[in-house]
């Protein structure tokens, strides 16, 4: 509610800052109405260097170690024999991905299955992952999954076929609008 662009304006506005009054109610949802004060007020500028120091540290620390992660795992991923620590083998699907972040699955699926095991590496928030894939079985669907994706695919196919159509008839008419005459007349 406080990210309301009519509050900040208002809570920002220079008589506000002076008075410290509560501002005039602004609506920021249906039903809902705001009014804040201004209690004290800091011009934006830069803090010390040794109040940000430590935060500063921590910054560039963590930003060290992602790097050193990544490096480690693309050695890793060089040889993948060495390593002998893998978590539990999961069975991962593109429609069940059991929570592994995107780019993990895209690196896994992505990856040729001509010999096994195969070994992918993919970086994530967290850093640096390394991929074992031990086997790929072709996958069975559901009838019914499959049911509905291919009546969700008819569906986006002639949605887009229409969108097509009315592009090329706009493409083709020759109908200028004035935007001008869509803004309300002031009298």
């Amino acid at each position: 509610m406080l990210a309301n662009a009519q509050l900040l304006q208002a809570l920002f506005s220079s008589d506000a800052q002076k008075k410290r009054q509560n501002v005039e109610a602004v609506e920021v949802a249906p039903n809902t109405l705001v009014s804040a004060r201004v209690l004290e007020y800091r011009a934006a500028g830069q803090r010390p260097l040794a109040e940000v120091a430590g935060e500063i540290r921590l910054k560039l620390g963590a930003q060290q170690a992602r790097k050193l992660a990544i490096e480690a795992g693309v050695k890793s991923l060089q040889h993948p024999e060495q390593v002998n620590n893998w978590s539990v083998a999961m069975t991962v699907s593109r429609m069940q991905p059991l929570n592994l972040p995107a780019a993990a699955i895209k690196s896994i699926f992505r990856t040729p299955s001509t010999k096994l095991p195969a070994y992918v590496g993919a970086e994530t928030a967290d850093g640096y992952r390394l991929y074992r894939i031990d086997r790929i079985t072709a996958g069975k669907a559901d009838p019914e999954v499959a049911k509905r994706i291919r009546s969700d695919m008819r569906r986006l196919l002639s949605q887009e076929e229409m969108r097509a159509y009315l592009e090329n008839l706009k493409a083709r008419a020759s109908i200028k609008i004035d935007p001008t005459a869509l803004e309300p007349k002031s009298e």
